[in-house]
């Protein structure tokens, strides 16, 4: 798989993740989100570099 394809799946990972925390009855710990944020804001800046 190229590096492309590796870091939109990232991506689309990300946002579906994203949208489950959204869409949980349950209000998610602190550090989960801000870790969430912060793989999101890796592989987004790495996919904005690649191109």
């Amino acid at each position: 798989m190229s590096d492309c394809i590796k870091t939109e799946i990232a991506i689309a990972t990300s946002v579906l993740l994203f949208g489950g925390l959204l869409l949980s009855a349950k209000i998610p710990n602190i550090s989960v989100v801000l870790g969430l944020a912060s793989l999101a804001g890796i592989f987004h800046g790495y996919a904005y570099i690649e191109n």
